[in-house]
C-alpha cells in the first residue's frame, strides 16, 4: 500500500498525536519543502509552566527549519496556540518537535552533540554564528534544567583543550551520573579553587570522604590538597600519566642512542604506549624484540606494566603491597 507524502514526512519527522501533517508543498525555485503542521482541534490543551489545563487564547504562525532531505531544505510550519492560566498569563505552548523559543527542530541539536559547529554550519547552509546561537541557548537552557547533586560519590577533575590545543579548561564531573558539575577557564589553581569555594558547608564535608580523580597536574593537586581535609588519601591519579612518564624515558634515551648512532629505538614509540592486549601480531613481535633489551625505556616500560596492575585491586591493603613492590623496583633500577 503506497504511502502518502503527508504520512511520509509525519513519519520522518516524529509528529504525533495531537499533531499531525496537514499538508505538504515543494517550492523548486528556493529547494524547500512546507511542511504544515496542525494540532488536532480536540486535543487537551496544558499549561506548558504547571501541566494543568488550561483554555486557548490564541494563535502564532511558527516556523523551523529541518535538516535537508534528498537536498532540499523541509521548513516546518504550525500554528501554535497560546494558552492562559490566571497562575502563569499567556503562554505559548511547547511544540515537541523543537526546543522551546528555537527556530531549528531537535535534530539540528542532535547533530551539535555529534559533529562541530563549523560541519553543522556547512550542512546546514547557514551562518556558524546561527549555529553558536542555537549551542549557546541550548546549554542556557539545560543549566536551568538541570539539578545538581547535593553529594557526589566521585568526583573528577581533568583538563581538556580546544582551539588548536592553546586553551586549557578544567572540567569537574560527576563520575557515577557523567554530570559536568562544573567548567572553568584555564587549569590553574584559582580555576579549581573556586569551585571548592563554592560547595557550602555539607558539600564540603561530603567531599572529604569520597575520592576524587584528576589529572597529575601540580596545580590540581595542590589546591585539593589545601582545600579538602584529607584529600592525602583520597586524590587517585589518572594512569595515562603512568604511560606518559614513560614515553619521556623514550625520548630523553632516543636522543642520547641517536648521538652514538643507534637506531633501536626509532619509530618505537606508539609500541610502549599501546597495551599489549590491543596489540597486532606484527606490532607484538616488533615490541617482543625490544623489551628484553638492557634499555631504560624496557625497564620504564616493565615498571609501568607492574604499576598498572594497581588499578585493578579493589582492596586498599592489596593496592599498598603492589605499590611497595612497584616503588622498590623502581628505586632498585635506577
Amino acid at each position: 500500500m503506497a504511502m502518502r507524502d503527508r504520512d511520509l514526512y509525519a513519519r520522518m519527522l516524529g509528529i504525533e498525536s495531537p499533531w499531525q501533517v496537514r499538508d505538504v508543498g515543494l517550492d523548486l525555485n528556493e529547494r524547500e519543502v512546507l511542511v504544515h503542521v496542525d494540532m488536532d482541534p480536540g486535543a487537551q490543551l496544558a499549561c506548558p509552566h504547571c501541566g494543568t489545563p488550561a483554555t486557548c487564547y490564541d494563535k502564532r504562525t511558527r516556523k523551523w527549519r529541518h535538516p535537508d532531505t534528498c537536498r532540499y531544505r523541509p521548513i516546518l510550519s504550525a500554528e501554535v496556540l497560546r494558552v492562559t492560566r490566571p497562575e502563569h498569563d499567556v503562554s505559548l505552548i511547547t511544540a515537541p518537535w523543537a526546543e522551546p523559543g528555537g527556530r531549528y527542530t531537535a535534530l539540528v541539536i542532535d547533530w551539535l552533540k555529534e559533529a562541530p559547529p563549523s560541519a553543522v554550519s556547512r550542512r546546514l547552509g547557514v551562518s556558524w554564528n546561527a549555529i553558536d546561537s542555537i549551542m549557546l541557548r541550548t546549554v542556557r537552557r539545560g543549566l536551568e534544567r538541570r539539578q545538581i547533586r547535593e553529594r557526589h560519590a566521585h568526583l573528577c577533575v581533568g583538563e581538556t583543550v580546544f582551539s588548536n590545543r592553546h586553551d586549557y579548561v578544567t572540567v569537574v564531573t560527576d563520575r557515577k551520573s557523567g554530570q559536568v558539575i562544573r567548567v572553568g577557564e584555564d587549569r590553574n589553581k584559582e580555576t579549581l579553587e573556586a569551585f571548592y569555594v563554592g560547595l557550602d558547608r555539607a558539600q564540603m564535608t561530603a567531599t572529604e570522604n569520597i575520592p576524587i580523580s584528576m589529572d597529575m597536574w601540580p596545580a590540581y593537586i595542590q589546591v585539593t590538597l589545601a582545600s579538602i581535609t584529607g584529600a592525602s588519601g583520597t586524590i587517585a591519579f589518572d594512569k595515562f600519566h603512568v604511560a606518559k612518564a614513560v614515553n619521556r624515558v623514550r625520548c630523553q634515551e632516543h636522543k642520547t642512542l641517536l648521538r652514538e648512532g643507534n637506531t633501536l629505538l626509532k619509530g618505537s614509540k606508539h609500541a610502549w604506549l599501546t597495551n599489549s592486549d590491543n596489540m597486532s601480531r606484527t606490532q607484538w613481535c616488533d615490541f617482543a624484540a625490544l623489551r628484553p633489551t638492557n634499555l631504560k625505556t624496557a625497564r620504564a616500560q616493565a615498571i609501568k606494566g607492574q604499576g598498572m596492575s594497581l588499578w585493578h585491586h579493589v582492596y586498599r591493603t592489596w593496592v599498598k603491597k603492589c605499590w611497595r613492590r612497584c616503588y622498590n623496583r623502581a628505586i632498585c633500577s635506577r
